[in-house]
């Protein structure tokens, strides 16, 4: 927890950015820029926390933050009924009668990143006993895709060299695997039931009392660099009031929305210019107004 926890990563960030001084690459007062998505939007967001005086602009995407859901009363990981009720109504179906699994739930989880969500429910119908054939050759084709095969990832997951995941994913969500008791499908949340069984060394150490339920807390409003906040209304990882609430809790920020999933690839070649143009030119430039204005950012925030 200590050599691989998002503590070390901070320092590790500040140390590129001070070797960067050394070489020259960078003014001896000179900023730095970051940008994060997803895990990686909230150790942005931790960086800015410790040497926020080191950043001129951050931009933060498809992510959102633990204690920030935490003072909503809410998960920081969005639960599958927001995103997909049909699927998290199967699912917690499935789980009453004892044949709900990790790898079903992993298979769901990743397909939702992408926001397939008609797939989503293909494979949801798949595990019922009066779903179709072709419903169940769905699912094995899925299951033969390495990225959505649970057991080889938790294999792969298990090798020393991947703790370091390991324990970010724990960081980020050890309140919510602490709190997670689903009561009705409302409740389901696809990630924390894959986790729970990854995760399942580090919880049992947390029950022991080795080690503690880890509590992200940041003091946002005292950093005065810019920052970008992205979200993605058909995101199945982190919700659209994620961002909202991020972007509130910056004071010089603003929130771009899109119509995509998790990982944003319906318009790369849009998001990359509207990046390009917020690193060069600045959070309120005409150049990113451009990219405010057009069709495909749906937030009307001016």
């Amino acid at each position: 927890m200590k050599l691989y926890g998002s503590n070390e990563q901070i320092d590790d960030i500040e140390a590129i950015r001070r070797d960067m001084q050394k070489k020259g690459l960078l003014p001896k007062n000179g900023k730095i820029m970051v940008y994060g998505r997803s895990g990686g939007g909230v150790l942005v967001q931790q960086y800015l926390d410790k040497y926020g005086d080191h950043v001129s602009r951050a931009l933060i995407e498809a992510s959102g933050g633990p204690d920030l859901a935490r003072e909503q009363n809410t998960t920081f990981m969005k639960s599958t009924y927001e995103s997909n009720p049909a699927v998290a109504s199967s699912y917690f179906a499935l789980a009453q009668k004892g044949d709900a699994t990790a790898s079903l739930a992993f298979m769901l989880y990743m397909i939702g990143q992408g926001g397939d969500v008609d797939l989503q429910e293909k494979i949801a119908d798949s595990r019922t006993n009066n779903s179709s054939l072709g419903d169940k050759f769905t699912y094995m084709k899925s299951w033969l895709v390495p990225s959505y095969n649970f057991p080889l990832v938790y294999s792969l997951f298990n090798v020393p060299r991947e703790l370091e995941v390991k324990v970010r994913l724990y960081e980020l969500m050890a309140e919510d695997l602490e709190n997670y008791h689903p009561a009705s499908s409302k409740e389901v949340c696809l990630a924390i039931e894959w986790a729970k069984v990854l995760l399942a060394d580090f919880i049992k150490a947390r029950e022991k009392g080795e080690i503690p339920t880890t509590q992200i807390n940041l003091n946002r409003s005292r950093y005065k660099g810019e920052v970008m906040v992205w979200s993605g209304t058909g995101d199945q990882v982190c919700a659209v009031e994620m961002g909202q609430w991020v972007r509130d809790s910056y004071p010089y920020s603003r929130l771009a929305v899109f119509d995509d999933s998790h990982h944003f690839q319906e318009h790369p070649g849009y998001y990359r210019q509207f990046r390009r143009a917020y690193f060069t030119y600045g959070l309120n430039s005409s150049e990113v107004q451009t990219y405010f204005d057009d069709p495909r950012q749906l937030n009307a925030e001016l």
